[in-house]
């Protein structure tokens, strides 16, 4: 009986939640008509990338990215690319699946990956074709101060460089409590019932 109950306290002492809170992390938008191309799946010569500074430790669920003509853009999917003081590598860290369009936005669902304050991460959109590549949603100066748009152009440089423009995107990230960590108070319970086992299996020892 005793032993059914130290589980019981075992139990409920190490049980997580399974909910994770959803959070708007990293947000860019506006009324601005200014527009640029996606880059293209498989295709080197032009490439177009957005850093950002993540704002909530968490896992990295959801991309969004704003649109300038709905349906027009057929993607294949969003790469995130690890950045070096600041600037995209080439380097693939998470990919991300297109999900559907809503309110103006390609909604991208990320594998998830985790992330702390203060990362600094680049996204990619990858669009299928070169129709309708001209439909990212952006600010012609730089107004994000967490990141900037980047962009690469083969003919003149192999390397991202800053276009001096933002482009709008949304980050979502899922904070999930941390598990197997006992509370201060829990964890006297549990040591409490440890404790009340031993005493048991001690006396019944002697007898």
């Amino acid at each position: 009986m005793r032993t059914r109950l130290l589980a019981a306290v075992v139990a409920a002492c190490l049980h997580g939640t399974a909910n994770a809170a959803v959070t708007l992390d990293q947000s860019l938008t506006g009324t601005t008509d200014m527009h640029a191309r996606f880059s293209v799946a498989g295709q080197d010569a032009f490439r177009r990338a957005q850093t950002f500074t993540v704002g909530v430790e968490g896992n990295l669920i959801q991309v969004d990215i704003e649109l300038r003509d709905a349906g027009a853009t057929t993607f294949v999917g969003l790469n995130v690319l690890a950045t070096v003081n600041g600037v995209p590598t080439d380097t693939v860290i998470a990919t991300g699946s297109f999900l559907y369009e809503a309110g103006g936005y390609a909604v991208f669902g990320v594998a998830p990956l985790f992330v702390s304050v203060g990362d600094v991460l680049a996204i990619e959109p990858l669009a299928a074709t070169e129709q309708g590549v001209l439909n990212w949603v952006g600010n012609p100066s730089d107004v994000y101060g967490g990141g900037a748009d980047f962009y690469i152009n083969a003919a003149y440089s192999p390397d991202f460089q800053p276009s001096g423009y933002d482009m709008h995107f949304r980050t979502w990230v899922a904070h999930v409590p941390p598990r197997d960590i006992p509370e201060p108070g829990s964890m006297a319970l549990l040591l409490a019932g440890l404790g009340t086992l031993g005493l048991a299996r001690s006396r019944r020892a002697i007898r």
